[in-house]
């Protein structure tokens, strides 16, 4: 990059001192080569381009009246549900509600964007989930930046950025809140790096690390036995599986 912005220097430098001169071929030719090869040198450093989505499949968990999925990729900058009916909405309080868009084939996708609805409840997206992998089912795919904080949805219209860090693989984009929530999205948008330049996802251990959950089941079906390294899932009599309390909610 420094070589490309020193060649753009010489050449400016060449076009000042000869002012007198009509620019000829060759300076052109110069400097727009230059100016060719310092995009090109972007593009392979992963910087990140929009991924146009609009008019793509979408579905979601539930939809209340004309506020279908297909809402919150329809190009619009609205943010208000009524009476302009751009956004997608769930029913109201549903079970761990879910919005989700099919790309077609794999991307690498390194941010998402959801503008928040604007004239009303905004708060209602405050822990909602972005995932990004090849699983249909959402919960099943990588999480992408944090889950919203109580802060980023309280303004009205508000646009809420996720970076995905590294960047990820994956043909389906979802939107989650766990328990009991109202799932309403204004509009997605995406961006994406080069598909050659996606890193790889690596596996983690967690065997030993420490583990919590909401209740336990008796007196030895700790939250530890789901990271304990063993692959047995016989919960009687080996012991190697964890247990909340029967219908807890968020268990582990």
């Amino acid at each position: 990059m420094l070589r490309s912005l020193a060649a753009v220097v010489l050449v400016l430098g060449l076009v000042g001192f000869q002012m007198t001169t009509a620019w000829n071929g060759d300076k052109l030719d110069l400097l727009e080569r230059v100016l060719k090869e310092e995009v090109e040198e972007s593009k392979k450093s992963g910087d990140s381009t929009n991924l146009p989505i609009v008019g793509k499949i979408t579905w979601q968990s539930s939809t209340l009246g004309a506020y279908s999925s297909d809402k919150a990729v329809d190009g619009s900058s609205s943010s208000n549900l009524y009476p302009s009916q751009h956004c997608s909405h769930t029913i109201t309080a549903a079970r761990d509600p879910w919005w989700m868009v099919d790309l077609g084939s794999n991307h690498c996708i390194s941010k998402v964007r959801i503008l928040n609805r604007g004239d009303c409840c905004s708060e209602r997206l405050e822990g909602a989930v972005v995932r990004v992998g090849p699983s249909v089912t959402g919960t099943e795919n990588w999480a992408c930046g944090s889950p919203v904080t109580a802060a980023q949805a309280a303004p009205s219209g508000g646009t809420i950025e996720f970076t995905c860090y590294p960047a990820l693989k994956g043909r389906y984009v979802s939107v989650d809140i766990p328990g009991s929530a109202t799932l309403q999205l204004c509009e997605v948008t995406l961006e994406e790096i080069p598909l050659s330049q996606c890193p790889v996802p690596q596996p983690f251990n967690v065997v030993g690390k420490t583990a919590e959950q909401s209740t336990t089941h008796g007196a030895g079906y700790t939250a530890d036995l789901a990271v304990d390294g063993s692959s047995s899932a016989i919960l009687y009599p080996a012991r190697h599986c964890s247990h909340t309390v029967t219908n807890s909610n968020h268990p582990w």
